[in-house]
């Protein structure tokens, strides 16, 4: 699938129970389909990896910003969580505020999430298989 078909594209942990979650949420959020989604260690993002090498040993969600344009940017962490929020309509744009906070904490929240993801959520016998909402979005 094309990138440049989406605004954004978010690169996720496949394996990961709570980012399956998140994408899962996001995909039924978005009901006007400008977020794309695309595992880590997919082909999209392994191109997006080659093109920020910034982003070598990123294991946390990024968030690629106008892909496959001349206007490409990346954020990853907390900064790629609040600019998927700023996205969506709805209440989850609250979640904005936390750009008013100090990055060191906005910084320090999403490592304690990020380290304890598979506690905070049923570890998954298996990566899902995505059903037809997700896999269009796939890139």
């Amino acid at each position: 699938m094309n990138p440049s078909r989406f605004e954004l594209i978010i690169g996720y942990d496949g394996s990961c129970p709570l980012c399956n979650r998140f994408i899962r949420w996001v995909i039924r959020s978005d009901r006007k389909e400008r977020i794309g989604i695309s595992p880590l260690d997919g082909p999209a993002m392994r191109a997006v990896f080659s093109r920020h090498p910034q982003l070598a040993g990123t294991d946390s969600v990024v968030v690629v910003r106008s892909p496959g344009s001349e206007q490409e940017t990346v954020e990853t962490g907390p900064g790629a969580v609040l600019t998927v929020a700023g996205t969506l309509k709805g209440w989850w744009r609250l979640l904005l505020a936390g750009r008013w906070l100090p990055g060191s904490f906005n910084g320090w929240l999403y490592r304690i999430i990020a380290r304890n993801r598979y506690l905070l959520v049923n570890n998954l016998p298996s990566c899902p298989l995505p059903d037809a909402s997700i896999r269009s979005r796939l890139v």
